[in-house]
C-alpha cells in the first residue's frame, strides 16, 4: 500500500491511545501508526496491520478517518487483530494453495474420464478446448463456495473477538455500517448471492 500511497504519522492522541489500548488487550506489539493519503484515487475505506519487524504497524485510509469516529475505528482494528490473534493470514494462504492443487487435479480428472467421450479424441481435439474450460469453471467454483463459507466463519469469529476486547456493540455496528455504505456494499443481498458469491457475511447478519 505504501508504494501506492503517502503515507504520515497519525497526530491524534486520543485515536492513538484507543490503538494502543486495543492492542495490549490482544497482546500484539504495535510499532506506529499511519495515515494513508488515498482520497485523492479513491473513496474506498481501509485499516490494515502490516508486520514491522517483530512488532505490527497499524495504516488507516484517511478517507476511513474522515468518515468513521475514534471508538470505530477502535474497534475495525480489533476486528483485524482478531484475524491475526486467530492466525487467519497463514491458514488463508494455505487454503488457497490447496485450492488451486485440488481444483486442477479434479479438472485434470474430469477432463481425462470425458476427453475421449462423445466422439471427441483428447487433448489434442481442440475440440475439448470448451470442455476443459468447463471443467475448470465448475470444479473452481465449488472449490469457491466451501472455502468462501470458511472464510465467513473466519469473519464471524473477527467479529466476535472485536466485541469482546472492545465491549463496543454500538461503535460496532456504526462503523460497519458507514463501511458497507462508503464501499458500496449491499448489506443484505439475497442469501443464495451471500452463499455463492461472498467471502464476508452480509453487514446486516
Amino acid at each position: 500500500a505504501r508504494l501506492n500511497y503517502k503515507s504520515s504519522p497519525i497526530v491524534d492522541p486520543d485515536l492513538e491511545g484507543r490503538i494502543r489500548n486495543v492492542f495490549t488487550k490482544a497482546g500484539v506489539r504495535l510499532s506506529k501508526v499511519s495515515k494513508l493519503e488515498v482520497s485523492a484515487k479513491t473513496k474506498g475505506m481501509n485499516a490494515m496491520l502490516s508486520p514491522d519487524g517483530v512488532d505490527t504497524e497499524v495504516m488507516i485510509t484517511d478517507t476511513l478517518l474522515q468518515k468513521i469516529a475514534p471508538e470505530g475505528v477502535e474497534v475495525v482494528l480489533a476486528h483485524e487483530l482478531g484475524h491475526k490473534v486467530h492466525r487467519d493470514v497463514p491458514v488463508l494462504v494455505v487454503m488457497g494453495a490447496t485450492q488451486i492443487i485440488v481444483v486442477i487435479a479434479v479438472a485434470q480428472w474430469l477432463f481425462g474420464n470425458l476427453g475421449t467421450q462423445f466422439g471427441l479424441r483428447g487433448a489434442g481435439d481442440i475440440a475439448t478446448l470448451p470442455l476443459l474450460m468447463l471443467s475448470f469453471i465448475g470444479t473452481g467454483q465449488l472449490a469457491a463456495l466451501l472455502t468462501n463459507a470458511y472464510k465467513r466463519r473466519m469473519e464471524y469469529r473477527a467479529d466476535a473477538y472485536a466485541l469482546e476486547i472492545t465491549r463496543n456493540q454500538p461503535a460496532f455496528e456504526a462503523a460497519f455500517r458507514v463501511l458497507a455504505s462508503e464501499n458500496l456494499t449491499d448489506p443484505d443481498p439475497p442469501r443464495w448471492v451471500e452463499i455463492w458469491l461472498h467471502d464476508h457475511p452480509s453487514i446486516d447478519k
